[in-house]
């Protein structure tokens, strides 16, 4: 479990560009899909469902967690608000051999065949945008009717989230769903303020061109105390250059008015950055690879550490619960803006079937769900009490359903209305809010590639970064310049050149 969130703490900037890989589920076999329903389904002897509720099915993609919990919450929470809805989850499990787009397409056509009323679609699996494919299959129905239609439900749910968020939401000018957002948008480094103060490092100031020396220092005088953590890995780009797309090797680049997709391997300023990571490891300002360094940090033993987050107080308590990292180590975290991310709109989406038989119904209940606080609440969280607590002013989920809330957070609710959790700020609501609301809108938003011609070779250079040279861009490369090397000439023959060239010639068209 340490492991899961360490490594979604550290790397959760590759979830924007869909670069997240996927072990292998299963052997080599057709995929497989099972589909498994909540708790509804499974209580024969519950109570009769009142004739005027509707109950609708819920459609989840290879949820790994039991939401039993969450389903029971949410639906006293909606029957204690007079809400005519009954919810069941249905978790749609697919198995997969390593093909992304038959994974994908697998739960596409269990969701056609299945009939259920709301669908879940989470996020970017590889180069494939389930939100994207479910609206070109006419699978999710539009929500502008009741989003422009000044009903109080549209009114609430419209307000419930900032404008960028709708814009980035638009498809062929239309909106098919609700977000439940990513909230990587600023990147902190976040200090052990026992060594800061032992070495007279003044954090309120520092600055990414001051690391390097500060490194160095740190570790100098910490050589006797072999186990210590100087640093961990940072990001490999400055978003201020450059933003992603669907390959992990291609990013467009904005320096200049007009935005040109390039490859990433043959920019100065991705080769310079990613040079100087693999030297700080070659120094030793990172941690070995066979070292149990969450033992380290739990123990207050390290002097920085860096996450994606939305502020200062959330990033210090992610790292903080996440890491568990005592009380008695005062943290600080300082935002290092060469990193700051443009607002891309990512994270998962959540519709209605256009062909359910209760649509209506289903996006109301949608809209009150993603507008209601304690409605959001108890999708993600459960039941106060029994699945968590709330501790000055921040909820804490119960040991058992760590997993459960991890997976929630990233793929259910309405994060801008929902309460903070231990690993937020108090203002999350507040906070969050305004960080988005002050982000650059990606130059990409309402623009989508035609991948028709390309997905295939998009795929394929993912999983070749993210197998096989994943850690060589945060520093762990032996030798860079022959990794480098051998990385542009397998890119190549997976024709990096070719999807570079596609890319470029939809934008073109796209100005005029």
């Amino acid at each position: 479990m340490k492991k899961m969130l360490g490594f979604l703490m550290l790397v959760l900037s590759l979830l924007i560009v869909g670069c997240n890989s996927r072990s292998s589920l299963s052997g080599t076999e057709e995929p497989k899909v099972q589909q498994t329903k909540g708790i509804q389904a499974e209580e024969e002897a519950g109570t009769q469902t009142k004739a005027e509720t509707t109950k609708l099915t819920w459609a989840l993609f290879d949820f790994g967690a039991d939401i039993s919990v969450c389903q029971k919450a949410l639906n006293e929470e909606l029957k204690n608000k007079n809400l005519p809805f009954e919810i069941e989850f249905v978790n749609v499990s697919v198995g997969f051999d390593g093909n992304y787009q038959e994974y994908v397409d697998s739960y596409i056509k269990a969701v056609e065949e299945g009939g259920y009323d709301i669908i879940n679609c989470p996020g970017v699996m590889n180069c494939y945008d389930i939100y994207k494919i479910a609206i070109d299959r006419e699978l999710l129905a539009p929500l502008d009717e009741l989003l422009e239609g000044g009903s109080s439900t549209g009114v609430q749910l419209k307000s419930a989230y900032p404008s960028i968020v709708w814009e980035s939401l638009k498809e062929n000018g239309q909106i098919y769903g609700v977000l439940t957002p990513y909230t990587n948008f600023k990147y902190y480094a976040v200090f052990n303020m026992d060594y800061a103060e032992k070495y007279e490092v003044s954090v309120s100031d520092i600055t990414f061109t001051d690391m390097e020396a500060i490194l160095q220092k740190v570790k100098k005088g910490e050589e006797e105390n072999t186990s210590f953590v100087v640093s961990t890995s940072w990001p490999y780009y400055l978003a201020g250059q450059s933003e992603y797309t669907l390959c992990c090797l291609i990013g467009i680049n904005t320096a200049n008015e007009t935005p040109v997709a390039e490859n990433i391997l043959y920019n100065d300023t991705y080769l310079k950055q990613i040079e100087c990571l693999n030297n700080w490891g070659a120094k030793g300002f990172f941690p070995d690879a066979d070292m149990d360094y969450w033992k380290q940090m739990e123990d207050g033993n390290f002097f920085v550490t860096g996450i994606y987050s939305y502020s200062e107080t959330a990033a210090e308590n992610d790292c903080r619960n996440n890491l568990k990292i005592s009380p008695e180590f005062e943290l600080q975290a300082v935002e290092m803006p060469e990193f700051e991310n443009v607002f891309y709109g990512n994270g998962a989406k959540t519709g209605v079937n256009a062909k359910s038989q209760n649509k209506k119904e289903a996006i109301n209940a949608l809209a009150e769900i993603y507008s209601d606080a304690d409605l959001s609440d108890a999708l993600i969280y459960g039941k106060e009490g029994e699945d968590y607590i709330v501790q000055d002013g921040l909820i804490t989920r119960m040991e058992d359903q760590e997993i459960l809330g991890l997976l929630a957070k990233e793929t259910l609710g309405n994060s801008f209305i929902t309460s903070p959790e231990n690993t937020d700020s108090k203002s999350k609501r507040d906070e969050l809010w305004e960080t988005v609301e002050n982000l650059k809108p990606s130059k990409q938003i309402g623009f989508r590639y035609d991948l028709s011609e390309i997905h295939e070779k998009i795929s394929e250079l993912n999983q070749l970064f993210e197998e096989k040279y994943h850690e060589c861009f945060y520093g762990n490369s032996k030798d860079w310049n022959i990794d480098l090397a051998r990385l542009r000439d397998e890119a190549g023959s997976l024709g990096i050149d070719e999807v570079v060239s596609e890319m470029n010639n939809q934008l073109e068209r796209n100005r005029k």
